[in-house]
């Protein structure tokens, strides 16, 4: 009897501390991005977002719904590093900035740009719109 009392308690607390306790939780905006959303007009444009976190990486890049493999270039946690493309270049300056730059937007449609930034199990995100050249 007193084992089976054992294994109950011994049980018991095995959920209780397994339900309380999880490991790898992101514990609220550790990224401390200072823009999500940005809008561009049709020209080329740049913008610099700044972090107060400073252990993040790029995780996702798509453009216009096209995933981009940026394995490579940002997946690391250093200081810097450079993803160009044709229409976009996104490049982290330092531990705390990201610079974007739109080229031109001559296709007659609006663009958009979706970056994933993540810190451990903590994931957030920039989207860049940009609106197609209107021209005069």
């Amino acid at each position: 009897m007193k084992y089976i009392l054992f294994l109950i308690l011994t049980g018991f607390l095995f959920v209780n501390h397994s339900c309380t306790s999880v490991d790898g939780d992101c514990d609220g905006d550790e990224i401390k991005l200072s823009k999500h959303k940005v809008i561009f007009d049709g020209n080329k444009n740049t913008i610099k977002i700044t972090t107060k976190g400073k252990w993040w990486w790029i995780s996702n890049l798509f453009f216009n719904d096209k995933h981009i493999d940026i394995f490579e270039e940002a997946t690391q946690t250093g200081d810097n590093f450079l993803i160009k493309n044709d229409d976009f270049t996104v490049e982290r300056k330092s531990k705390t900035e990201i610079f974007i730059e739109m080229q031109e937007n001559k296709t007659g449609k609006k663009r958009e740009l979706h970056i994933g930034v993540q810190a451990g199990n903590c994931f957030d995100g920039i989207t860049v719109i940009q609106k197609p050249k209107v021209e005069k």
